[in-house]
């Protein structure tokens, strides 16, 4: 598979906290961005923006999405 690169800009604290984490697991960014990626593309979840922020909503078998 090919890969392409992609540039986009990151909240500055949201980008080192999300580092950190992918380090402490021994995983590279890239990876566990194309996991998430995969995981929304497939329907597996839903990002709701609210007044407040922004959060995730995992379906499981009782509220999956499709």
């Amino acid at each position: 598979m090919a890969k392409k690169q992609w540039s986009t800009t990151f909240d500055e604290d949201k980008l080192k906290r999300f580092q950190d984490t992918c380090e402490l697991y021994g995983m590279k960014a890239n990876t566990v961005l194309e996991a998430l990626m995969d995981f929304f593309s497939d329907g597996n979840c839903r990002f709701v923006v609210e007044k407040g922020g922004c959060r995730l909503e995992v379906y499981n078998d009782n509220n999956n999405g499709k």
